[in-house]
């Protein structure tokens, strides 16, 4: 068992090809400007979406932990939410969901073969998340399975993870997309969380190991959308060796929605200064070749 929140089809982003990528719950890292906050914690959680709620208040009585109030509107307390998943059964409109759900590695795989025959000669399957080395058992048992139906596997990570996971993963994964954000550790540990100590020592692994990686670098104004910052990622791969390609990933605030409706804060970000992003671009691909 595992617990995933979404199986997102036909991604063209996610790895070559046309690919089926499965979105893990669980993420050791909070950025600041993470666009899938779904992703962060590990259990199931309540969502809701006040645009679609009629206020019947069907969901305040059948509630038993007096998460749903009627007081001023709908209040969620999300607090004090078990997500059992009553309430969401009971609303007629669809404003309440449940955010996460356990599969067996068998449902995960047939829903993935259902896409097989528009994989072509290079799509396949894509695990990400969240983070999804961070259910590493199961992790494992889904790419040994994709592997003996001949299915092309990526992992997209960040790079936190023992590495004997990820070494236990290399022989069942044909790329890795590897997050790196900042160089320095201090500043990496303010806006994620965590330093990346483990993170650029892993990413040196993979590489000695003969990985196939794509490293992918989200350009965030204000943090690492700098000339300086960026130069310092380039020189680090360059001295640790030079992926297979790299990837700019432009700041977008597409995930807003979502925290009001899981009840989480949402970094502000005010700071939108312009960044040559395909002058930069350009030069990640000359580094690659």
């Amino acid at each position: 068992m595992g617990i995933v929140f979404e199986i997102q089809r036909f991604t063209v982003h996610d790895g070559p090809g046309i690919r089926t990528t499965v979105f893990f719950k669980g993420c050791p890292l909070r950025c600041r400007w993470c666009h899938n906050p779904e992703g962060q914690l590990r259990h199931p959680q309540l969502a809701y979406r006040a645009d679609q709620c009629m206020g019947c208040k069907a969901c305040k009585i059948m509630c038993e932990h007096a998460v749903h109030g009627f007081l001023r509107g709908h209040q969620v307390d999300y607090s004090s939410c078990v997500a059992c998943g009553k309430c969401i059964h009971t609303c007629p409109t669809g404003a309440l969901t449940l955010i996460g759900r356990e599969m067996t590695e068998n449902d995960i795989i047939a829903e993935v073969l259902r896409d097989e025959p528009f994989y072509g000669h290079n799509g396949g399957v894509t695990f990400s998340g969240g983070e999804c080395t961070m259910q590493p058992a199961f992790l494992l048992s889904l790419l040994r399975m994709a592997k003996m139906h001949g299915l092309n596997t990526v992992i997209d990570t960040c790079g936190v993870a023992p590495w004997p996971v990820l070494a236990e993963m290399l022989s069942f994964t044909d790329c890795f997309l590897y997050d790196l954000k900042l160089m320095n550790s201090d500043t990496h540990q303010h806006m994620t969380g965590r330093g990346n100590r483990l993170v650029l020592e892993n990413y040196i692994r993979l590489k000695k190991a003969g990985a196939h990686i794509e490293v992918r670098i989200p350009v965030i104004p204000g943090v690492n959308a700098l000339e300086k910052e960026i130069t310092a990622i380039f020189e680090f791969l360059r001295a640790s060796g030079r992926p297979d390609s790299i990837r700019l990933i432009p700041y977008h605030t597409s995930g807003t929605k979502k925290y009001r409706q899981l009840g989480m804060t949402m970094w502000e970000q005010e700071v939108f200064e312009l960044f040559p992003l395909d002058d930069w671009q350009a030069k990640a691909d000359r580094l690659c070749k």
